[in-house]
């Protein structure tokens, strides 16, 4: 089966490989190679939390990864319209499976949970469904070896969700004062979630969002900074 980020008009506009590696590619470019890896984790030790700077990087590609993996559930699959409430999902998904991201793993989660933050959003549909929430075999094996490949993060992902396990991911929206600096880590996970997932949206058609354009043109404008050093050092070598 084709494992849809999209439809449109019932068919596949996007499918969750392109989405996820299209993003995964555009966080590696625009932050992992300018040393992002290394301001999550001092974040994340900042916010007293036990994290390893690999884990900082795996935290991120993760949470990207995972960010619609609540789409692949087979009532979402099956109806190939919509996907409300698939946030939830996915970040239960998240503190179900991906307990070797150690103390990032809620800061993960939480940052998956926010990725729609600016839409009214419910799981009312997904906690209608009091028999359980299956995803698609082969979709949810095909994020596996996406995990292992791209974030270098072998693991064995839950075929189903309780209505429960997603009820409980509320509960991460319930912040205190004192938890600034936890937070301070979620928002240095979603922005670059967030531009990765409008930036690969891009290529499905249709009108590209407001974010997405910004991502393109951060993107560019950054190929032209490094095309510009490269050129700098070869005419500064060939001076000499």
């Amino acid at each position: 089966m084709s494992c849809a980020a999209f439809f449109s008009e019932g068919k596949v506009a996007q499918t969750m490989r392109e989405h996820v590696e299209q993003g995964l590619d555009y966080i590696r470019r625009v932050f992992l190679e300018r040393g992002y890896a290394d301001y999550v984790h001092m974040i994340a030790l900042r916010a007293r939390l036990s994290a390893s700077a690999e884990q900082a990087e795996q935290a991120l590609l993760t949470a990207y990864t995972l960010h619609d993996a609540g789409k692949l559930l087979l009532e979402f699959q099956d109806a190939r319209g919509g996907f409300q409430g698939h946030e939830f999902a996915s970040a239960a998904l998240i503190l179900k499976s991906c307990e070797s991201l150690g103390g990032l793993q809620e800061a993960a989660a939480l940052a998956v949970l926010l990725h729609h933050h600016t839409m009214p959003r419910k799981p009312r549909a997904l906690l209608q469904n009091r028999s359980g929430l299956r995803f698609a075999e082969e979709c949810i094996a095909e994020l596996e070896e996406l995990l292992e490949r791209r974030a270098g993060l072998p693991v064995r992902l839950a075929r189903a969700l309780s209505v429960r396990e997603v009820e409980e991911v509320r509960s991460l929206l319930d912040l205190k004062a004192g938890d600034w600096p936890r937070l301070r880590l979620v928002f240095a996970l979603l922005e670059p979630l967030m531009l990765a997932d409008n930036y690969a949206s891009r290529s499905r058609g249709g009108e590209p969002t407001l974010l997405g354009n910004e991502a393109e043109k951060l993107k560019v404008a950054l190929e032209k900074i490094r095309l510009s050093f490269r050129e700098g050092v070869y005419r500064a070598g060939e001076s000499r």
